[in-house]
């Protein structure tokens, strides 16, 4: 799916669900209610590159590696605007994010921007495997980054990002919804055997 203009949708603009081999490619997405681009349940395979999203209550979800979805990358994206909501059913006030993945992916060359809860979330709970992230701009957060350090969560590998004005931290550790770190891109990342954390840029 790719070069659509898609606005003021009370859910998402692109949802791929269970497919496998998808590109979603070039598209401009505004004002959505929900995540803007989202990939679900039991996907193998999917490229998410070079689209914008402006106002959402998350931009890119790569997600349900419990269901089997995975294998993945996320490159060129331009995402900002990222809110947080009330759940529709609970009530409970979550997401705000600008990137959410889990497993078998690639993270690289996005501008992240004025995510209310976090630019990037890696993983949730243990459900964590093989993710690089690297070659981001990732400006005016809460946290940069929030990566899980649960139990069992899988390999993640964070480098040569760009963090700005991150005001809860560059890079923090997270079981389930509950910081577990202090910044690890000032150090401490050598505590959780699962991260490779080096070359980062913090300001």
């Amino acid at each position: 799916m790719s070069d659509n203009i898609i606005r003021d949708c009370a859910f998402s603009a692109v949802r791929n669900n269970a497919g496998d081999n998808v590109q979603i490619i070039g598209n401009s997405c505004f004002n959505l209610g929900e995540v803007a681009i989202f990939v679900e349940f039991g996907f193998n395979g999917c490229v998410v590159a070079n689209n914008l999203g402006d106002r959402a209550s998350v931009g890119v979800s790569i997600t349900n590696f419990n269901e089997g979805g995975r294998l993945a990358s996320a490159t060129g994206n331009v995402l900002r605007n990222l809110f947080r909501r009330p759940d529709a059913i609970t009530g409970v006030i979550g997401q705000g994010v600008g990137i959410a993945v889990e497993a078998d992916a690639a993270i690289t060359a996005n501008v992240i921007e004025a995510a209310e809860f976090t630019d990037v979330s890696i993983g949730y709970g243990p459900y964590l495997r093989d993710v690089l992230l690297s070659g981001n701009v990732v400006r005016q957060s809460g946290v940069g980054v929030a990566v899980s350090v649960a139990p069992n969560a899988g390999p993640a590998h964070i480098a040569n990002n760009l963090f700005s004005r991150c005001s809860g931290g560059a890079i923090v550790g997270y079981e389930w919804e509950r910081a577990a770190s202090a910044d690890l891109a000032t150090g401490g990342a050598g505590r959780f055997a699962h991260l490779a954390v080096s070359g980062n840029t913090v300001r």
